[in-house]
């Protein structure tokens, strides 16, 4: 038999429910923490610490590789702001926007790339790689994460 307890309002809950997406609560509570912006986290400031520095360590890693492949610095900072079309995919509604964006701000795509393209010794694979790790690099340093299907909004790290 399953357990259950009730919410404010005579609603069941049960024990074993398991939610689904960002949580949505305005309490203050110990699994969610608020920052000065008024995003929700459901990721203590330890973590979003290291998380942040993982991406700052990605972003200087892209940049570091970048210059070591001979990359133009005058198309660097477009270059590394190309990944962010993948929003476009939003216009089509946020199943399809979170699908189009999660694809190509993850860290499997820009990994897989730059290890296919040493392996193949493929200039134009090594460039696309640096530029998606150091842009995924770049967003998780600033805060932003994976999106939901719920919301733009709703990502892995915060309500933003």
């Amino acid at each position: 038999m399953r357990e259950s307890h009730e919410r404010p309002g005579g609603v069941q809950r049960s024990l074993f429910a398991v939610p689904h997406g960002p949580a949505r609560s305005n309490r203050h509570d110990r699994n969610h923490d608020h920052n000065a912006g008024g995003a929700t986290s459901v990721i203590p400031d330890t973590v979003r610490f290291w998380l942040r520095a993982e991406g700052a360590a990605a972003l200087v890693a892209g940049g570091i590789l970048y210059q070591a492949l001979g990359g133009n610095w005058l198309f660097a900072l477009p270059l590394l702001l190309l990944p962010d079309l993948s929003a476009v995919g939003y216009l089509g509604g946020p199943r399809l926007g979170s699908f189009t964006y999660n694809l190509v701000h993850n860290w499997v795509i820009g990994l897989a790339s730059l290890g296919l393209g040493a392996w193949l010794s493929s200039e134009l694979l090594l460039f696309a790689g640096t530029i998606l790790v150091a842009h995924v690099g770049m967003d998780r340093l600033v805060g932003y994460g994976l999106k939901h299907t719920t919301s733009f909004k709703d990502t892995h790290l915060q309500r933003a």
